[in-house]
Parts: C-alpha cells; structure tokens; sequence
C-alpha cells in the first residue's frame, strides 16, 4: 500500500527562498505546524505566532477530524512515523486524540 506524501514548506514573506505567504490545505488532508527557532542566536526571540484558519462554503464541522496515533502510522512510512511523531497529540492514555 503506498503511504501519504509528506510536504514541508516555511510559512513566511520571503518567497523567493521558497516561504509560503499562506497555506491553503483541501478536504481530506492533515496539517501540522510548529514555530521554528529564530535564525540569529538559535533560541525563540518572538512570543509565538497568530495562525487563523477560514473555511469555505460547503465546509462542514462534522467532517473535521484530529489525526489519531494509530491512522498516522497507517498512513506514513516508518521514517516518517520517526520523524513527525512528536506533531501527533497524544490522550491521557497515550493514544493520539
């Protein structure tokens, strides 16, 4: 069975390195994102980051769904399960939510 492509890109203004001014994702895919450490001094200058999501007419809630740990790894390799793991939220009993 072929496993879920994985696409990584940087969400930012300078679109001539490859950033992304914005991050469009279609119905019956997964997301995730996490702040990247700054590139001067390596650490965290900036006390986060505003992400705001719209949806479209058609959209409908009951068709949104959280990424459980077990469909992660059913849908990605195991380098990829290896990797991104750590995206995955997981419950109380550590199973992803």
């Amino acid at each position: 069975m072929a496993k879920a492509r994985v696409e990584t890109f940087v969400v930012g203004q300078n679109v001539d390195a490859g950033e992304r001014l914005q991050w469009v994702v279609e119905g019956g895919k997964f997301k995730a994102s996490f702040l990247m450490e700054d590139e001067v001094g390596g650490g965290m200058s900036s006390a986060g980051l505003l992400i705001s999501e719209t949806v479209v007419p058609g959209f409908e809630f009951c068709d949104h769904d959280f990424l459980r740990l077990g469909e992660f790894e059913e849908l990605l390799s195991s380098e990829d399960v290896g990797e991104l793991g750590w995206l995955v939220r997981r419950d109380e009993d550590g199973d992803g939510v």
